[in-house]
């Protein structure tokens, strides 16, 4: 999934040309896919001024990774079919959990 975001005012590329208002955008959301590891794309950004954020260094995008993980784990020798089933369980353990740095439950 790649997500953009517009720079107040901006209106696209006015110059044309294949990127259609790339030149617009500020930040550049992506899902570590190989298409923005490129060496190109890293270029443009930085010729551009684009802003390159993953989306892993998003919180809720860690919590459904963790919850990723303890599905796996509740599913070991089940059929991953029935990760509905086992998904209050997850969700129970992870809003039980507590937070090693601020002692809360996270």
């Amino acid at each position: 999934m790649v997500r953009s975001q517009s720079v107040a005012g901006g209106e696209g590329d006015k110059r044309g040309g294949i990127f259609n208002g790339a030149y617009s955008r500020k930040k550049l959301v992506h899902d570590q896919g190989t298409e923005f590891a490129s060496a190109t794309v890293s270029r443009f950004c930085n010729t551009h001024g684009v802003a390159i954020e993953n989306q892993r260094a998003n919180p809720v995008e860690r919590k459904v990774q963790e919850l990723k993980n303890l599905l796996r784990v509740y599913l070991q020798n089940k059929p991953a079919t029935l990760w509905d089933l086992y998904l209050p369980q997850a969700l129970a353990c992870t809003r039980a959990r507590r937070n090693a740095a601020t002692g809360g439950i996270a």
